[in-house]
């Protein structure tokens, strides 16, 4: 197998400053997969502990519980967004309702 690249100032800026932090702060492991769905570029798979976005957890599958999904980013980065808004609503009721 064989990786050969070339890199734009713009380019290793973003890897410095934004994807490979994120992704380190995801956990220790990245892998870069050349998209064979739709040929339109690399995808980047990250492993990260369980620990780090969940208290509890159940996956149940087929195949020796594994489970591979793709998550549109804005969609998810919305739908967090969303219940962190209704969280603190309910949060700034309950003082209001406590005093």
């Amino acid at each position: 197998m064989k990786f050969k690249a070339f890199l734009t100032e713009n380019e290793v800026n973003l890897l410095e400053k934004r994807f490979l932090p994120a992704l380190n702060k995801m956990g220790k492991k990245a892998y870069f997969l050349h998209n064979l769905l739709s040929g339109e570029g690399i995808q980047c798979v990250a492993q990260f502990h369980k620990e780090t976005l969940f208290d509890d957890y159940c996956i149940s599958s087929q195949n020796e519980d594994s489970i591979a999904f793709a998550v549109d980013i804005l969609l998810l980065l919305l739908a967090v967004r969303s219940s962190v808004s209704i969280f603190s609503q309910i949060g700034a009721a309950g003082s209001a309702a406590s005093l």
